[in-house]
């Protein structure tokens, strides 16, 4: 099931109320390019501080362990995701374009992330060993039950692409990176 996820077709135009606008996409991917360092920079230090801000955010960061004990992997996969998705024709109409293929895996990541938060601890309260995945099996999450609230939903992730996108502009701007209002406005 999910190598099928990973394997299926990328979306057509018509699944995107209005369409896709590749050119608009390419040429936020083209900025991006020329000022890839200083992007890395302004997300690592504005946008992945803005997303400890959010604290349902920050519970299932820190929780997964992903940026605590395995925090030169998570920035490493971190970065090759951007770096892959911000390339010229990296997404577009085509099947094959690699960005997708990082994008399907982001969002099935997030969702496996979903699935272990909802889960019932208490049959893994036993578990010795300290990989993510177990850490977020042990950890009680019926608060978010009772509250309505609950971990890595379409707010919460939401949130997140704002910070790599809105947050990235603002950096930009704050660098002395100039950006006409088009260009803002294609990169938000």
């Amino acid at each position: 099931m999910a190598e099928e996820f990973l394997r299926k077709a990328d979306l057509p135009d018509t699944a995107v109320p209005g369409g896709i606008d590749w050119a608009r996409i390419r040429r936020a991917q083209e900025f991006f390019q020329r000022f890839e360092l200083s992007g890395l920079l302004v997300l690592g230090c504005a946008s992945l501080p803005a997303c400890y801000a959010q604290p349902g955010v920050a519970l299932v960061l820190m929780g997964s362990g992903r940026l605590s004990v395995q925090v030169r992997q998570r920035l490493f996969e971190t970065i090759t995701f951007l770096t892959t998705v911000m390339k010229p024709a990296a997404l577009g109409p085509q099947k094959d374009a690699p960005g997708a293929l990082w994008i399907r895996k982001v969002r099935l990541m997030h969702a496996l992330m979903r699935r272990l938060t909802l889960a019932n601890a208490t049959p893994f309260r036993a578990l010795n060993d300290e990989k993510a995945s177990n850490i977020l099996l042990k950890m009680d999450w019926n608060a978010h039950s009772e509250t309505g609230v609950l971990p890595i939903d379409q707010v919460e992730l939401g949130f997140v692409l704002l910070t790599f996108s809105w947050l990235l502009v603002r950096g930009f701007g704050r660098l002395g990176i100039g950006m006409t209002e088009p260009q803002r406005d294609e990169n938000i």
